[in-house]
């Protein structure tokens, strides 16, 4: 398996829920500081925080059991909560989402590091994240019936390589900065 990297952007949204990623809404403009901050503050609400969750999102094909995005809505700061596909319907102007750290979505979710790095940052716009190829099929060997790893090297496998996003035991994804927002 090779590992490669695809481009992905970051978009944090607003949600009632307490986490880790806080926006202090008395940060208009740089000179007043950055508006991110990670980690516990004590009445962050009445503060002038707000709590936001982060999306990794991708142009990738949005799929039966993905998550999904309208960026239109994004745009216009409507955006109220991800959605998963459960049938097939029209995607367009729609972000398959990859990682967030909005447990709720079933998704692997961005490193600890990345996360602090990116509020100390003020955020950051676009990232490379980490893929690898994985092989999938079934060999002559197999009933042929159903696809399973197939690690035969006789020339008689018969296989897709998929790529799939590269994710530690830990559910982590690898994120790599290209663009600070």
């Amino acid at each position: 398996m090779n590992m490669f990297l695809k481009k992905a952007k970051v978009i944090r949204f607003n949600t009632k829920d307490t986490t880790s990623i806080k926006k202090n809404t008395y940060c208009f403009n740089k000179s007043h500081g950055n508006p991110l901050s990670y980690g516990e503050i004590n009445n962050a609400v009445e503060r002038g925080y707000i709590y936001q969750y982060m999306y990794i999102t991708t142009d990738e094909e949005i799929k039966k059991g993905d998550w999904y995005m309208f960026m239109e809505d994004s745009l216009k700061g409507q955006f109220e909560k991800a959605k998963k596909v459960e049938s097939q319907i029209p995607f367009h102007d729609c972000k398959k989402i990859i990682a967030s750290t909005d447990e709720s979505l079933d998704l692997p979710k961005p490193s600890q590091a990345f996360i602090v790095k990116y509020c100390e940052l003020g955020g950051i716009d676009e990232v490379d994240v980490e893929y690898i190829n994985q092989v999938m099929g079934y060999c002559a060997n197999c009933t042929g019936t159903e696809y399973v790893k197939c690690d035969c090297i006789d020339g008689k496998r018969i296989h897709n390589i998929i790529p799939k996003l590269n994710v530690d035991n830990h559910n982590t994804i690898t994120i790599h900065p290209i663009k600070n927002s």
